[in-house]
């Protein structure tokens, strides 16, 4: 995770880690149940740390929600104040 944004820059790394965490978890559920997804938060959170399947769940919504964390994971990237241009544009390349 990134660890270098203003908001939580003066956190200690645990705190920033869960906090990211946390925050990811909560914009991929709530942005997916918007359009739909019947995954909960826990689920969320289990799927996305663990990488397990949740049983009556569809592949699509697995799919949906682990495409939605990975754009979060991109978009923090790509925002790290700590990288360069340069680098920020081969994230977008990668």
């Amino acid at each position: 995770m990134i660890n270098s944004h203003i908001f939580i820059k003066n956190l200690d790394k645990d705190l920033k880690d869960f906090v990211l965490f946390s925050l990811r978890n909560l914009w991929t559920q709530t942005s997916n149940a918007i359009e739909g997804n019947t995954f909960t938060l826990g689920e969320t959170a289990f799927f996305l740390k663990e990488g397990l399947t949740i049983g009556g769940k569809t592949l699509q919504e697995h799919l949906d929600i682990k495409g939605y964390s990975d754009a979060i994971e991109t978009m923090l990237k790509i925002l790290d104040p700590s990288k360069t241009i340069k680098k920020r544009k081969s994230i977008l390349s990668a």
